[in-house]
């Protein structure tokens, strides 16, 4: 079940399972991790690695959906609750990277997802948080402070905070 639901999430974001190169297992990770923030949890549990939050069960999870066509199938039999769909409807303009944004849709949610788990769960302050993100992520230093402020626009809004 909690697969059929993981491709229920996707499906409600516009989010394809695509598995077929690391960018895309990263925005698969990033999606689910940002879902799960906002609310919309699927109990998966995250560990900071080499690209930010991290969930193993997660990548096991989606190898398995790619190859199980009776999840695939399954999903749009299934309906998200009205408080489920806004949770996920307000992520969305975090998933769109701005235009101004020279980097892969991959890296612009790979810094929001970051600085979000910086603050989240690192409970590291606003301005913590971007120094441990542009120490960590050197590729994306010149954007943290436009992660941060998609963060703080955003119904995260741990930037704020």
């Amino acid at each position: 079940m909690k697969m059929i639901l993981l491709n229920v999430y996707l499906n409600e974001l516009g989010i394809q399972l695509d598995i077929s190169s690391k960018g895309k297992r990263i925005v698969l990770q990033k999606v689910v991790y940002l879902a799960q923030a906002a609310g919309a949890d699927l109990g998966y549990r995250y560990s900071w690695y080499l690209n930010g939050p991290y969930s193993t069960d997660l990548t096991r999870d989606y190898y398995k959906l790619v190859d199980d066509a009776e999840s695939q199938a399954e999903a749009p039999k299934y309906v998200l609750s009205d408080e489920l769909s806004q949770l996920l409807e307000s992520i969305k303009p975090l998933l769109t990277k701005p235009h101004i944004f020279r980097e892969g849709e991959d890296d612009w949610l790979e810094l929001v997802a970051s600085l979000d788990y910086a603050m989240r769960v690192l409970r590291m302050s606003p301005d913590n948080a971007v120094a441990f993100v542009k120490g960590e992520k050197p590729h994306l230093a010149p954007y943290a402070e436009m992660g941060l402020n998609a963060l703080s626009e955003s119904s995260l809004g741990l930037a704020s905070a």
